[in-house]
């Protein structure tokens, strides 16, 4: 067990560039996953969304010159895509589309 436990974090760890980051730990990943609950409730009322993407952006040096190359890649058509081959619609999306013809009866003043 221990000989094939080495072998598959020899191969896995064959496959990062110099340099690269591994996750492999999972308090690591468990403390992305709440970096990413604060950011997102900021900016959501629930559901996965888009910012699921910026997870990355928690374990990688944020220069000038990465976020340059990250925005050269990466095309705004590219992410919508990707969230809705993956996403699909959000709770909140699907309770906006469930009740947009709905509006009160009687009109309430302030």
């Amino acid at each position: 067990m221990r000989r094939r436990l080495l072998t598959f974090v020899e191969e896995q760890s064959l496959q990062a560039e110099v340099g690269e980051h591994l996750l492999g730990s999972s308090e690591v990943l468990e403390s992305l996953i709440g970096k990413y609950k604060q950011m997102q409730k900021s900016h959501s009322k629930g559901g996965m969304t888009a910012m699921l993407l910026s997870i990355g952006s928690l374990v990688q040096e944020q220069g000038i010159t990465t976020i340059n190359k990250a925005l050269e890649m990466v095309k705004t058509k590219d992410v919508d895509t990707w969230v809705k081959a993956h996403l699909g619609t959000t709770l909140q999306a699907q309770r906006n589309q469930a009740f947009s013809g709905t509006k009160p009866a009687y009109k309430t003043t302030p």
